[in-house]
């Protein structure tokens, strides 16, 4: 006994080094549910872009001021973020002062739309000269007249800044005149690019400093609206929710276990016992799970307070068996139900989301750690000649009358739902808008700035090609097919900022025949040193970084060591008409991430149930194998009726239900197995009968504690469990052979 002490001793030690050498090494924790979810089938180009362009954007925050003193709680809100150090964009000459330096180093290069019309005529572009002269006090003709004064640079840098008609600038703000209200939008960047968020106890910060200058505005300004949004509160709120969850669900359950078996032992040594088993469980499925990945997720750990019902179930086994007035060892019987158990959890490993291949990890290596110490702490109560407790076993001649009463009731309840069901079979939401678990609040604010933003009905088209060259001129000529097709459609896209060289060529040989036209007459009057450079000046997107930083290209431009990949908004136009006009086009994708992730869970939920089917058919034929056909029969009866019913009555309770309450059928086909091979191999015993019973209590304290989860992920698989518990906690009896 000393020897087997000793290793588990060892054991223990080396997984706390182990843990915490990995801890020292960093933890990466994620906490958007998004993340997790797997990965569509979009060509490998468009999820690399996709994934960079999402980290670009996920500091980035927007606050919106209206009502009577929005100037005033703007100039408060905006000192204190500029005091914290973060950067924001505003719309100041400097920026002007740097475009038009840039651009007018290139003269004849870029020409806009609406200054390439005014070169068809003489007149034409004299009547255009003098309007724009008469403006001289805006900023960029005043900036840009010195170096070109044909105004062509002017009008170029006046159509990129003014892209979004929805925003004006007033006064020095931005102001969204999409809302009769017109407030003032303050855009943000939490960190520089340098010094992005790396994990989510930043982001919480963060969030807590903006709702903090949020409140103090209020109270000083009381008649101001203001409303935030970002990437980043959005994995605040849900890393908060979830932290806090895991905390207290998890102190919650563990009080209540230890309290249940207090009362049923009269005595707080088995409590260390409890203890010791989930401590050890909860290391070991920790270190696992900190080895096998790069990053894991919070609502991992959250999944994982179910690892407590579980290894606290193992314990008290074997701590009835050995209090009982007949001692029976448990440790083969522990044995099955450990594989069953794990044939369950394993399966989660082969699903394409990341949460569940982490809980696999999690709970199964927990599991067989709380398997070998429950084998150990049965050699050393069996070694050991303690004298008998005052356990509370419950007597047969209650509870088994009470439990045949209530099986017949429970039989004709699940008889009810099947009839139902063929009625209003199950109904499942695969929308993963529905897994999204951020506040009302914060979701409308963030539809009031996609109205405000006129982004609400955008497409984005992700274009890829070898050469920086090759791609501007693919998205050119794809802009001029659509804009051909589709008269009234919105274009942003990065050849807007930086033309190829095809067509800077095209835009200076245009405007050196206007020159040779006469069509600058008056303007060679009026400035007799004017002239057109020699030969064209190429823009490349190198000197434009460079020069102006990665502000203006960042949502539309992304380069990798395959190639290059720029992202098209098209707007006035259905999505259905852009997915038909593009369906030809090569490396052209229109990309929906949410419809492609709502298709990915539809799949995946369609693929699981043939997963559970599996799994039902492989723990049957081992119990076929081990017990008789009667048991089976039986056995199945019990997994399948149970596990429909909670899915059914989840399904009353929400209106439908989701992939996560489907998640949930296994871990209620492994709770059901353990029932099963425990009444079946040790029947209506007064100790098994305690044991299952506070498993089933300990599970429900567990599990029940979930349902009352804020994050839609948690909650559909915590209800679906608790209510699949009670009626499997009901119905498993009927395999005991008394």
């Amino acid at each position: 006994m000393k020897k087997h002490t000793g290793l588990l001793i060892v054991q223990m030690f080396a997984t706390v080094m182990m843990l915490l050498f990995l801890v020292r090494q960093g933890v990466d924790v994620k906490a958007d549910i998004l993340s997790t979810l797997p990965a569509s089938d979009y060509p490998e180009f468009v999820i690399d872009a996709e994934q960079k362009l999402f980290q670009r954007s996920a500091n980035q925050l927007i606050i919106s001021f209206s009502g009577e003193d929005k100037v005033k709680a703007y100039q408060r809100m905006l000192s204190d973020i500029q005091q914290k150090g973060w950067q924001v964009s505003l719309p100041n000459k400097e920026k002007i002062s740097q475009l038009s330096n840039f651009y007018t180093q290139h003269v004849g290069s870029v020409l806009s739309n609406d200054f390439r019309e005014h070169l068809s005529t003489i007149k034409s572009y004299q009547q255009y000269f003098n309007q724009q002269l008469a403006q001289i006090s805006n900023p960029i003709v005043s900036q840009t007249f010195a170096n070109d004064p044909s105004l062509a640079t002017s009008s170029f840098i006046h159509e990129r800044l003014n892209q979004y008609s929805s925003i004006s600038v007033k006064d020095n703000y931005f102001i969204a005149l999409n809302s009769t209200k017109q407030p003032i939008l303050l855009f943000v960047e939490v960190e520089t690019a340098e010094k992005a968020l790396v994990n989510i106890d930043q982001a919480i910060a963060a969030a807590e400093h903006v709702n903090q200058l949020v409140n103090e505005t209020l109270l000083q300004y009381p008649k101001v609206t203001i409303k935030t949004s970002g990437i980043l509160l959005h994995t605040a709120e849900n890393a908060a929710n979830a932290k806090w969850e895991m905390s207290v669900f998890g102190s919650l359950s563990l009080l209540a276990t230890v309290i249940l078996v207090v009362w049923a032992f009269h005595s707080v040594i088995p409590v260390f016992w409890i203890m010791l088993t989930v401590s050890n469980a909860f290391l070991v499925g920790l270190c696992a799970l900190l080895w096998s990945f790069a990053s894991i997720h919070v609502i991992t750990l959250v999944f994982g307070v179910t690892l407590i019902g579980l290894t606290v179930d193992y314990c008290l086994h074997v701590l009835t068996s050995k209090y009982g007035v007949h001692k029976h060892r448990v440790g083969k019987t522990l044995c099955f139900a450990l594989i069953t158990t794990l044939i369950c959890y394993s399966l989660f490993y082969f699903t394409p989301l990341m949460i569940l291949k982490q809980v696999a990890v999690f709970v199964s290596f927990g599991l067989i750690a709380a398997y070998f110490t429950s084998l150990w702490l049965e050699r050393l109560l069996f070694s050991q000649d303690l004298k008998q407790s005052s356990v509370r076993l419950l007597s047969t001649k209650t509870l088994k009358p009470l439990l045949l009463k209530l099986q017949p009731a429970i039989l004709v309840a699940i008889s009810i739902v099947i009839v139902a069901s063929i009625v209003k079979p199950l109904q499942f939401d695969d929308n993963v808008a529905s897994l999204n678990a951020s506040s009302d609040e914060l979701l409308d604010a963030e539809r009031y700035h996609f109205e405000l933003l006129n982004q609400q009905s955008v497409h984005r088209v992700f274009i890829h090609a070898t050469s920086i060259e090759a791609l501007l001129q693919k998205e050119e000529a794809i802009a001029a097919h659509l804009r051909t097709t589709y008269p009234l459609i919105n274009i942003n896209k990065l050849s807007d900022w930086l033309p190829s060289k095809a067509q800077q060529n095209i835009n200076f040989q245009r405007i050196e025949k206007a020159q040779q036209g006469g069509v600058f007459s008056l303007l060679t009057q009026a400035v007799p040193t004017f002239q057109l450079p020699e030969q064209v000046s190429y823009l490349t997107v190198n000197a434009f970084i460079q020069k102006l930083g990665k502000q203006y290209l960042n949502h539309l431009y992304v380069d990798d060591i395959n190639g290059h990949v720029s992202v098209m908004e098209l707007s006035g136009t259905s999505k259905s008409a852009v997915s038909t006009f593009l369906a030809d086009k090569k490396d052209v994708v229109l990309f929906d991430k949410q419809s492609s992730l709502t298709d990915v869970i539809q799949h995946f939920r369609q693929t699981l149930s043939y997963w559970l089917f599996a799994a039902i058919a492989v723990i049957l034929i081992l119990l076929l194998i081990r017990y008789e056909l009667k048991t089976t029969l039986k056995a199945a009866l019990v997994i399948v009726a149970a596990t429909y019913s909670a899915l059914y009555l989840s399904q009353l309770r929400d209106g439908a239900i989701s992939i996560f309450n489907l998640l949930s059928a296994m871990l209620l086909i492994g709770l059901a197995v353990d029932y099963l091979i425990f009444y079946r191999e040790r029947q209506l015993s007064q100790a098994n009968l305690l044991a299952v019973s506070l498993s089933a209590a300990s599970s429900l304290l567990v599990f029940g504690m979930l349902a009352f989860s804020q994050t839609p992920a948690i909650y559909s698989f915590g209800l679906t469990v608790t209510l699949g518990l009670f009626l499997i906690y009901i119905l498993a009896p009927i395999v005991a052979k008394e």
